[in-house]
């Protein structure tokens, strides 16, 4: 056993509003577990790990500790399956391990889940830059986010040349592209920062 509390599933449960219960419900066990697993009376292994983040829809690491987390960056919103990006209500500082640029003519924006692999994993953040003025072939070929109006939403993907003049494509990572699309507000990634995963110590406890 260890003595004291090694995780942080409490307080992103609490954060989402959910009880022991509810987190219980969603992963078919004892709402016991939970609580032992929150109070570092049970070993939260890599398995354990990987079910409660898919649960509470987090990326792993969120529920680590790590005092030596020296930086925090300013994440505007997550990138979900498909390539949707899911804005924030305000900036959610993260904690990465390198000292990231920041400037207010760019958003950083975070990968949930392995979807996008094997270019991005969960946790990996996209740094985009507001592209303004005429759009030109040299965004041909990057990764862009860009406003999808027959989706409703904020897509990011790999722009590309499309048959109809004044129209592009955009293909997301591993999803069916989006055909002669209009580019409305469109921002190019200019840095990716690859999210360095610390595995949970697995070690029996005396």
């Amino acid at each position: 056993m260890t003595g004291t509390t090694t995780n942080r599933i409490a307080a992103v449960r609490k954060a989402k509003k959910w009880s022991q219960q509810k987190l219980a419900d969603a992963l078919g066990v004892h709402w016991v577990t939970i609580s032992k697993l929150e109070r570092g009376r049970m070993q939260l292994t890599q398995d354990w790990l990987i079910s409660i983040s898919n649960a509470l829809e987090v990326p792993a690491y969120r529920l680590l500790i790590d005092e030596s987390d020296r930086y925090r960056v300013a994440v505007r919103g997550n990138i979900r399956d498909g390539g949707r990006i899911e804005l924030f209500d305000k900036d959610e500082y993260v904690p990465v391990n390198d000292d990231l640029d920041e400037d207010i003519a760019s958003s950083w924006f975070m990968f949930v889940g392995d979807w996008a692999w094997p270019h991005f994993r969960d946790g990996d953040l996209l740094r985009f830059n507001l592209r303004s003025g005429r759009l030109s072939d040299v965004l041909v070929g990057r990764i862009c986010s860009m406003w999808i109006e027959e989706a409703h939403a904020v897509v990011i993907g790999v722009l590309e040349r499309s048959v109809v003049e004044g129209k592009f494509d955009l293909r997301p990572f591993n999803d069916v592209p989006l055909r002669n699309v209009e580019a409305k507000f469109i921002e190019v990634a200019v840095e990716i920062h690859i999210h360095v995963r610390k595995a949970p110590d697995t070690r029996m406890q005396p």
